[in-house]
């Protein structure tokens, strides 16, 4: 195969770096991915959105919606990791193409001589940072690797979780790694809890003026969220002593069409994981992004409120609410579990206590035992520890 730099008289060598990614085998494995990158190269100087993309190039119909439909999405962010696999596999290229995140255009830059070290202007908090959460990651896979060896002696699943992955499909834990801008020349960095999608930021009211001032931020999705990151820790101990093997990803790694042949676990809010706002979009109850400590129940049931509250009791005592969705995977008989809200820890206490899924059970019971189903959980905490949850409603999902 020629290599991007050969290229026919008339075509420019930066057309040629493209195409030749688009007839690399790693591409040809993935026409959907490959059929996105040459339209977006095709349409480079135009105004491309998610519809544009969504209808021209990926075959949907008129009616998509891509507030409630993550495809373009999803597909954008298998381009840019592909484009990555493609662009590290090559031998001292000459060109590297790449779709910047927060943009639809792809760009054929000159490939730049590595950097040494030393020449790294990563801030030393980001590497401190980024060490911590290799740490942790560390010590999740050892900890993997001792349980594993305990399967032969493994407790039986409890009917919820027996239910979660009786298909034997392997379980990914998706932690958030909300959005952050980033002006790197002044070292500001900026969270706007509304806004979780890189590319949205010119909706952000808060933004504007910085961006006026400093011009466009660059994306920074490093951190993670830390008492989300110790609620997944328990859950994973809890699934490991059973014989069950966790992986873990974060939402800036994860898309279900790369993850989707496995049973999900998200865990985190609607502010801070774009993948539950997703299926928040149909779920009976839900929480908005600004306010994510307030569950609302779209449709109540006799007795049921229409939202419920985090409620500030005395002290660091709180009432806290939070919505357990098992839901029908991307993929063929696997599952995804949304674990949503302000007190993840708490969640996790519930769906890892016998008498706190015995409660779930007659509630399950009660309602048919439908395979799929939403449950809004009401909490009693102080500081970390949970005081008391119940079910304060439950649905039966599709």
């Amino acid at each position: 195969m020629a290599s991007p730099i050969e290229h026919a008289a008339g075509t420019s060598p930066e057309e040629a770096a493209v195409h030749a990614a688009a007839d690399s085998a790693l591409f040809r494995k993935a026409p959907a991915v490959r059929a996105l990158l040459l339209y977006l190269w095709t349409h480079r100087q135009e105004a491309v959105n998610e519809y544009r993309i969504a209808t021209e190039c990926l075959r949907k119909d008129a009616s998509f919606d891509p507030k409630v439909d993550a495809t373009v999405r999803v597909h954008v962010s298998r381009l840019r990791q592909k484009l990555k696999e493609y662009g590290d596999a090559q031998e001292s290229p000459k060109y590297r193409v790449v779709l910047p995140q927060g943009s639809y255009q792809v760009q054929v830059d000159e490939a730049a001589a590595p950097l040494a070290p030393a020449a790294s202007r990563r801030p030393f908090a980001l590497w401190v940072a980024c060490a911590v959460l290799l740490a942790a990651c560390g010590y999740l896979a050892i900890e993997n690797r001792r349980l594993a060896r305990q399967t032969s002696a493994a407790v039986p699943l409890p009917r919820f979780w027996a239910g979660l992955l009786r298909n034997g499909k392997p379980v990914n834990v998706v932690l958030p790694t909300p959005v952050f801008f980033e002006w790197p020349g002044n070292g500001l960095k900026v969270r706007d809890t509304r806004i979780n999608e890189f590319a949205s930021f010119n909706e952000s009211p808060m933004l504007q003026p910085l961006i006026g001032k400093y011009g466009e931020p660059k994306l920074m999705q490093n951190y993670t969220v830390v008492s989300d990151t110790f609620a997944a820790v328990k859950l994973a101990q809890y699934l490991q002593s059973r014989g069950v093997t966790v992986s873990f990803s974060g939402t800036g790694d994860f898309s279900f069409d790369q993850f989707g042949d496995r049973n999900v676990i998200l865990i985190g809010l609607s502010s801070t994981n774009i993948h539950i706002r997703e299926m928040m979009g149909r779920t009976n109850f839900y929480a908005q992004p600004d306010v994510a400590s307030t569950v609302h129940n779209r449709k109540p049931a006799p007795g049921e409120s229409a939202e419920y509250r985090m409620v500030q009791q005395s002290g660091s005592r709180r009432s806290v609410p939070g919505v357990v969705a098992l839901l029908p995977g991307s993929a063929p008989g696997t599952n995804i579990l949304m674990v949503a809200s302000w007190a993840s820890s708490a969640m996790v206490s519930f769906l890892t206590s016998d008498p706190s899924l015995e409660q779930l059970d007659a509630a399950w019971n009660k309602l048919g035992s439908s395979a799929h189903f939403e449950v809004l959980i009401q909490s009693e905490i102080e500081g970390n520890a949970v005081l008391r949850a119940g079910v304060a409603g439950m649905r039966a999902a599709k």
